[in-house]
């Protein structure tokens, strides 16, 4: 039986664990942590973002990079989501990651992830004190030790989600079955 749930929250999952990458005016890495990400199109991803450090530098660089999180990186993805560039700018530095510029975007590519979304602002638009942000896709890098036969192996990444309803990280699992194809079954 279903019973009404008293908790209003939009706890779809998965929900990716993004890290989003920019430079401050000062030329500074900051990265902070988003989950509240989606693809818009083919090239184009979509996230909602509150007033932060951030928002600050994707005003003034038009550019970041996007990078999952993963098994290995939780404790200092979670940090980037915990302590505001504002108010710490060692934020980066403390946490022990590295970082290196972009050459096709002016973003850092933070060397620990090993996927990472070099992208360009298309739309940053400001509504209800928050920001829509909708960036396009421009490059792709993808660490070695990732890939089988050539394609992104999800097992060895251990890309994480966010449990919103119990705030917890979650390793995105196993494949259950081949998209566009375990259905033909029930095709007549």
């Amino acid at each position: 039986m279903k019973q009404i749930w008293k908790k209003q929250k939009p706890i779809m999952v998965p929900q990716p664990v993004a890290m989003i990458a920019t430079y401050d005016a000062d030329g500074n890495v900051d990265v902070m942590n988003a989950a509240w990400i989606g693809v818009l199109e083919e090239d184009m991803l979509i996230m909602s973002l509150s007033s932060h450090q951030t928002t600050d530098n994707l005003k003034l660089n038009g550019a970041l990079t996007i990078s999952p999180a993963t098994k290995k990186t939780a404790v200092e993805s979670d940090f980037f989501g915990m302590v505001s560039a504002k108010r710490d700018p060692q934020k980066f530095a403390r946490s022990g990651f590295h970082a290196h510029p972009s050459d096709v975007v002016k973003a850092p590519v933070i060397d620990e992830y090993p996927l990472t979304f070099e992208c360009e602002v298309t739309s940053l638009g400001e509504e209800d004190g928050g920001f829509h942000l909708i960036a396009k896709i421009v490059r792709i890098l993808v660490d070695d030790s990732i890939l089988t036969n050539g394609n992104i192996d999800y097992e060895k990444m251990e890309p994480i989600c966010l449990d919103a309803a119990n705030h917890e990280y979650r390793v995105i699992g196993a494949p259950v079955c081949q998209a566009f194809h375990a259905g033909l079954v029930l095709k007549k």
